[in-house]
């Protein structure tokens, strides 16, 4: 029981430190803001933060840093901000954006698939293009997180249905019509996105789509 304890209190004050370093890193943001594609810049300060809430930014950093053991603190910093800050400014569920880009790269900015898709959110140089996005700014993780943001909550908008959605973020707009398709790797995927966003949310996995 005394090491259970000793354990709970040893995580309790990691994860503690760790939301003030994020704190403390935001703060230093706020003097130089890293620009983005269009859209503004990270804006990580203390009342932004505050409305995440330390218990939301504890979350987010620990899910990044589980998916991906090898980022330094600095950078899961940098990530999580970027992140919270697309989140609010693209009105993209943050747990949803989280849970996608974890399943596209593990949240790594040098994840090349072999189509060409590029970094984090894996988006392809076509697709940066459509949204006025050089595509060779997509290996700035900043970049690269708000334009995959921008492109999720597009495809949001446009089937109002955020499995369709996901479904049409890895099979592409045009094999997606009103039921997740018949493509055993986009079915995965959206099972995959599904059971971190209820694993982020606490939820129990809703009912299946019928696919076509």
């Amino acid at each position: 029981m005394k090491v259970r304890i000793k354990w709970f209190l040893g995580f309790g004050a990691l994860a503690i430190i760790g939301a003030l370093s994020f704190v403390a890193f935001a703060l230093t943001q706020t003097k130089s803001p890293v620009e983005l594609a269009d859209s503004g810049s990270v804006k990580g300060s203390v009342e932004s933060l505050s409305g995440s809430g330390l218990a939301e930014v504890v979350r987010v950093r620990e899910f990044i840093k589980t998916k991906n053991i090898y980022l330094t603190e600095s950078e899961v910093n940098r990530l999580s901000m970027a992140f919270i800050d697309a989140s609010r400014k693209h009105e993209v569920d943050l747990w949803l954006l989280l849970s996608v880009a974890a399943s596209e790269s593990h949240f790594r900015a040098d994840a090349i698939s072999r189509v060409g898709c590029i970094g984090i959110m894996q988006l392809k140089p076509s697709t940066a293009r459509s949204l006025g996005v050089d595509p060779a700014r997509l290996y700035d993780p900043i970049v690269n997180i708000d334009t995959g943001t921008r492109y999720l909550k597009q495809l949001i908008d446009k089937y109002d249905d955020i499995y369709l959605a996901v479904a049409a973020y890895n099979a592409g707009p045009s094999r997606v019509s009103t039921t997740i398709p018949q493509i055993r790797e986009t079915k995965q995927y959206v099972a995959r996105v599904s059971n971190k966003h209820n694993e982020l949310i606490g939820t129990a996995r809703p009912n299946a789509r019928t696919a076509e």
